[in-house]
């Protein structure tokens, strides 16, 4: 997915870094390395980990104002999206029919079926429910509502329906609404008639997926022990005044605080991870990428994509998961759009004569 990224990033070139830019990542970096006096501690791990953080400052400093180059890269990232979400479902194909798939409530991305049958496969779900909706985010705010966007967007909530996670279904409808109720006239009138358009998809056609949708949502604990893992992870984390102050650094974090499963909210893994001080520094660094680099201000569309993806992550990880890292960095890239300019671009090169 992220290959059509970085060749747009290599083509249009990202803006150079000045002094401070190396301070701050320094900063950041530094402070991972500073975790070193404990066990297990790997500079092979670090770099790895370090070259996602950069990844992340290097998509925030991208300053471009070309229009159609945002829509490329919204089209080429939901058409990566639904290209990746195909090849999982047609592995999933080879050991289930798609009416298996369906009646059985099988997430697509799940790690084993039922009658412990085992597939090969190990994709978190909620991972993909997160990619769907941003991309449905960038597409919508990016593309004008055209033939290829309504079919990027039905491709994408089918796929991310087929997760059945409810991650997916309350990000989504956040996204919907916060697009109807401050959207402009033109892109409410569209996207309601998108919605419904897709609500009778889905009625018609795969009415099994409200079916698992209502199930998922029957269980007597609907964070599937989630509650109970960030609990533990809370508890430890807030034993130690050092814990608090600066955490046990990214890596085998589990190990260190003796859980095996890992932290399922980002606010969260953040806080056991670097403490408050780390976190601080995290939070303080992006937003000195973001006002630093910015020449308009932000755009109402900008936020309420930034604010989906911050409400779908507080179920799964952020500063161990590379992929919402770079997901992350390309919503706030997207922030430097500027349509007027992009325009005026645009109507230069028609004038200039050869």
């Amino acid at each position: 997915t992220f290959c059509f990224l970085i060749i747009f990033l290599i083509k249009y070139r990202l803006k150079r870094f000045s002094v401070k830019y190396v301070f701050i990542i320094l900063t950041v970096l530094i402070y991972e390395l500073l975790h070193f006096v404990f066990d297990n501690f790997s500079i092979y791990r670090f770099l790895i980990d370090s070259s996602y953080i950069l990844s992340l400052f290097a998509l925030i400093t991208c300053n471009k104002y070309n229009s159609n180059i945002y829509r490329r890269i919204s089209t080429f990232f939901g058409l990566g999206i639904i290209v990746s979400c195909s090849i999982i479902l047609m592995k999933m194909l080879g050991s289930f029919s798609i009416e298996e798939i369906l009646s059985k409530g099988l997430r697509l991305g799940l790690i084993s079926g039922p009658e412990n049958v085992t597939l090969s496969l190990n994709i978190n779900p909620n991972m993909i429910a997160v990619f769907s909706v941003v991309s449905i985010g960038l597409i919508l705010i990016r593309n004008k509502i055209d033939l290829l966007s309504i079919g990027l967007i039905i491709l994408l909530v089918i796929f991310g329906s087929l997760t059945i996670s409810r991650n997916f279904l309350f990000s989504i409808i956040i996204l919907f609404l916060l697009t109807i109720f401050i959207g402009k006239f033109k892109i409410k009138f569209r996207l309601i008639g998108l919605i419904a358009f897709l609500v009778l998809l889905v009625c018609i056609f795969i009415p099994e997926v409200i079916y698992n949708f209502v199930d998922r949502m029957m269980v007597n604990d609907i964070t599937n022990d989630r509650m109970f893992i960030n609990g533990a992870y809370f508890n430890e984390w807030s034993m130690s005044f050092f814990n608090i102050l600066f955490g046990r650094g990214l890596q085998n974090y589990q190990m260190k605080y003796g859980i095996t499963d890992s932290v399922h909210n980002a606010t969260l893994e953040l806080l056991v991870c670097w403490g408050v001080v780390g976190t601080i520094l995290f939070i303080y660094s992006i937003i000195f990428f973001i006002y630093y680099n910015k020449k308009e201000k932000f755009n109402i569309y900008d936020l309420i994509v930034l604010l989906t993806f911050i409400i779908s992550i507080q179920s799964v990880r952020l500063l161990s998961a590379p992929e919402l890292l770079l997901v992350l960095g390309m919503i706030l890239m997207f922030r430097n759009y500027n349509e007027e300019e992009g325009n005026n671009i645009k109507n230069l090169y028609k004038n200039v004569k050869i």
